[in-house]
């Protein structure tokens, strides 16, 4: 039943459908009460009917209830109306990277950006004791100031563990087993695709399908069906992001492939721990990109370098002489020249090394000598 153009809770009215999916449909409303946009999730009649379903969203919106934080959408309410239940949660413009990834091709520096804010907000949660379980690109907001936002954190959770009591099920009874998350599948960590425990690993292995999905453009495990996504999920390497779009040098490829190891254990055990790596690499961009600093270091390094090519230079003119003035055919003109005028070329050697190079050497320390 549409609840557009209805008041609901007595002071929201409902103004549009902003998406559906199959725990339950979200709407745009205006809070009359304090007079701004709010977003409302409306759990479907299905959920409805499972008590079970229903407790355990109650206890995961209380929790996120508690959750502040700018890479969250913050959740202001949760109510019951007529055998129907309510979130009302933050309003942002923006686009879903769903969204994002669709009109447009992500850059390095985007992904950067992007994965950042989601790793601060999953952190964030899994502080507060919360698993997404559900992390996708249609879960993730960029809003119209660019800012990066997780979504659905109580519908998320309240989906039910799939249980495999056996290893021959059928297609068909695997889909039935899937029901509403088989449409997102392919996020989905090989812990939880087994039906087993999933804790905030599960988190890091989805986040890690998410960034792979932007820096290439498509997703770490497509297939033309669902079981055959499920199959490449357990037992089937990660396309190499080398033959990708990023080579194995580069520092967002090691994180990645850590994210995306079959085996909890062997990811990230936190976020906090990726939050540290992609500050690493922002911090080396930084470093990078300081153009002023390394160029003088550059000329300071090519005006050592000019100093000890002179005084090779005076070390060779200093053995040429002493080895060749007694040849025959040598011209000694300037030794002549030199002794006429009351300075020999040893005196210069002399005075090179003792006087100019620490001059110049000198110079370059303090930076003057360009």
């Amino acid at each position: 039943m549409s609840l557009i153009d209805k008041e609901i809770l007595g002071r929201y009215m409902v103004r549009t459908e902003l998406g559906s999916g199959g725990m339950g449909t979200v709407y745009l409303a205006f809070d009359n009460t304090l007079q701004r946009d709010v977003a409302i999730k409306v759990l479907n009649e299905s959920s409805v009917e499972d008590s079970a379903n229903v407790d355990r969203f109650k206890r995961e919106v209380k929790a996120v209830a508690g959750l502040t934080h700018s890479n969250v959408i913050g959740l202001y309410d949760f109510a019951e109306e007529n055998d129907q239940f309510f979130a009302v949660m933050e309003y942002v413009k923006g686009k879903t990277l769903d969204e994002y990834l669709d009109e447009q091709a992500v850059s390095r520096e985007e992904a950067m950006t992007i994965a950042a804010g989601m790793a601060k907000g999953l952190s964030a949660a899994h502080k507060a004791g919360i698993v997404h379980r559900d992390i996708k690109p249609s879960n993730v907001m960029i809003t119209e100031d660019n800012e990066v936002k997780l979504l659905d954190f109580g519908l998320a959770t309240a989906r039910k563990t799939i249980d495999f009591p056996d290893e021959t099920m059928s297609a068909a009874d695997v889909q039935t087993k899937i029901g509403t998350i088989m449409g997102t599948v392919g996020y989905m960590s090989p812990e939880q695709v087994r039906g087993r425990p999933s804790d905030k690993r599960s988190d890091i292995f989805s986040f890690g399908t998410v960034v792979y999905e932007m820096l290439t453009g498509h997703r770490a495990f497509k297939r033309e069906s669902t079981i055959d996504t499920m199959s490449a999920i357990l037992n089937e390497t990660v396309p190499s992001l080398e033959l990708e779009q990023l080579p194995t040098s580069d520092p967002l490829f090691g994180i990645t492939q850590k994210c995306l190891e079959k085996v909890a254990d062997d990811r990230y055990q936190d976020v906090s721990e990726i939050i540290e790596d992609l500050n690493d690499i922002e911090s080396t961009a930084v470093l990078s990109s300081s153009r002023p600093a390394a160029s003088r270091n550059k000329v300071f390094s090519f005006a050592a370098l000019g100093i000890a090519v002179i005084a090779a230079g005076v070390v060779l003119v200093t053995n040429t002489d002493d080895t060749d003035s007694d040849k025959p055919g040598i011209n000694n003109r300037s030794q002549t020249s030199d002794t006429d005028s009351g300075t020999t070329d040893t005196e210069q050697i002399a005075e090179a090394r003792q006087v100019l190079f620490p001059r110049m050497l000198n110079l370059v320390n303090q930076g003057q000598f360009l």
